[in-house]
């Protein structure tokens, strides 16, 4: 982790309902200071961010708003005496201004694959979590352990009891034209080397990089997307 990572997540965590996992997760999207997190709206960060919704979204907006409007204490100048003449002023520093934040690419969709983009975020938004049966009795298993259909005979979860954990069913599948799909519209696309860019669709298909790929050919290939104007999912902290 850079100490620009952790500044960014110090600062971000302070803002009310968001702690260091949403600050990490605003980080892994792609937002690099207060700034870019401030330019952005509330639907730009509920669908870029995992685990923001619309509310969070606009109470972190208007956290970063009120974090501005607070007046900084004044600070008291300590003022040494001595006998020697006044030092001349020192020449008052230069202001560089940040970069400008460079929006995320969007791809070129059309409005049913928009449609359907939006239509199965709602519906996995809704979605239950779908557990093991009787994960709490066996510790070797979580509650994120891996599902697995209920066979038993008197199984509560496979006769769909009220109270026992949702099965997976096809009714909880979304539409047939948003699969495949990256949540920011692109279709996802594993790239090994820098060969594999040249039959992507900057328009609507990005890059992922495998993960066997070593640092030095990682380099090459986000700094030949660049060029190309094709949009990684997965820059990590070696991208420029």
């Amino acid at each position: 982790m850079t100490d620009d990572q952790d500044e960014f997540i110090e600062t971000i965590s302070q803002l009310p309902g968001v702690g260091d996992a949403k600050a990490e997760a605003l980080w892994d999207a792609g937002y690099r200071s207060i700034d870019e997190v401030r330019e952005s709206s509330a639907e730009e960060l509920a669908d870029d961010v995992d685990g923001v919704g619309p509310k969070l979204a606009d109470a972190i907006l208007q956290g970063i708003a009120d974090l501005e409007t607070e007046e900084p204490e004044p600070e008291v100048e300590i003022v040494e005496e001595t006998d020697e003449e006044e030092a001349e002023p020192e020449e008052a520093a230069e202001i560089v201004e940040e970069d400008e934040h460079i929006p995320k690419p969007k791809p070129d969709l059309d409005e049913a694959t928009e449609r359907a983009l939006e239509i199965r975020k709602r519906i996995k938004d809704a979605q239950p979590r779908f557990v093991r049966r009787n994960w709490w009795q066996f510790p070797r298993f979580d509650k994120d352990h891996s599902y697995r259909k209920p066979r038993g005979t008197h199984s509560k979860m496979r006769e769909d009891k009220k109270h026992a954990p949702k099965r997976v069913k096809v009714g909880y599948r979304g539409p047939k034209k948003a699969r495949g799909l990256h949540p920011s519209g692109f279709e996802d696309v594993l790239v090994h080397n820098t060969d594999d860019l040249d039959e992507l669709d900057p328009d609507t298909e990005a890059a992922r990089i495998a993960s066997g790929v070593g640092k030095r050919k990682k380099i090459k290939i986000i700094e030949q997307a660049q060029e190309k104007g094709i949009h990684v999912l997965n820059p990590g902290e070696v991208s420029k």
